[in-house]
């Protein structure tokens, strides 16, 4: 729980210190990509601190790659 209590105030100060004059310049496209980053990373860290298992996307990309140029 100490992880999650840390990275939420590391995640704060980084949306104060970057995305708030981000906003305030008007570059949409640039503060929709942080913040969408940023919730997919802290939904990630929510999810291991409390215990979930998330497997690793090697498995899947591997097949992907695998089905793309016919690898053995």
């Amino acid at each position: 729980m100490l992880m999650l209590a840390v990275t939420t105030f590391v995640f704060i100060m980084y949306f104060i210190t970057d995305l708030v004059p981000v906003y305030k310049n008007k570059q949409w496209k640039l503060f929709w990509a942080y913040s969408v980053m940023m919730a997919f990373a802290y939904v990630l860290l929510f999810l291991i601190s409390i215990g979930i298992d998330i497997d690793s996307p090697l498995k899947p990309v591997k097949r992907l790659i695998i089905a793309i140029w016919g690898l053995k």
